[in-house]
């Protein structure tokens, strides 16, 4: 019988290569959203799934995930050990400049996805959540 197993990796990024990175996302307005998952007394895992987007609460139109920093895609999972706090980067697509308010939308074929209703634009479009599972 063969037994599976569960690695984690921290991932850790170097600050030139941030500073490149988010130099990029300005010049081609991306969306960051920075999450927070906390493990609570238990533990948990999370991933996110290329149908993540967000999404503009009045025209509907989608702002597709481009890339994710700190967190597995799907199918590969991320543990967070009990009583830690996973922190991870989410970079979007452009959403139009008339998006005033809009979701982070998870569009998944299982329980479990995540939703996070009513950022409001500012003018550097980096986000701040905390997500629960």
């Amino acid at each position: 019988m063969a037994l599976n197993t569960i690695t984690t990796t921290e991932v850790v990024i170097d600050e030139d290569v941030k500073k490149e990175l988010f130099s990029i996302v300005d010049e081609e307005k991306q969306i960051i959203v920075n999450c927070i998952i906390n493990g609570g007394n238990d533990g948990t895992a999370a991933r996110i799934w290329k149908s993540t987007y967000l999404v503009d609460k009045i025209s509907k139109q989608k702002s597709t995930l481009l890339h994710t920093i700190g967190v597995s895609n799907y199918p590969s999972w991320t543990l967070i050990p009990p009583k830690s706090t996973l922190r991870f980067s989410l970079i979007f697509s452009p959403l139009p400049q008339s998006t005033k308010v809009f979701d982070l939308v998870e569009e998944i074929p299982e329980s479990g996805g995540f939703y996070f209703s009513g950022l409001r634009r500012n003018d550097t479009d980096v986000y701040h959540v905390e997500l629960t599972d």
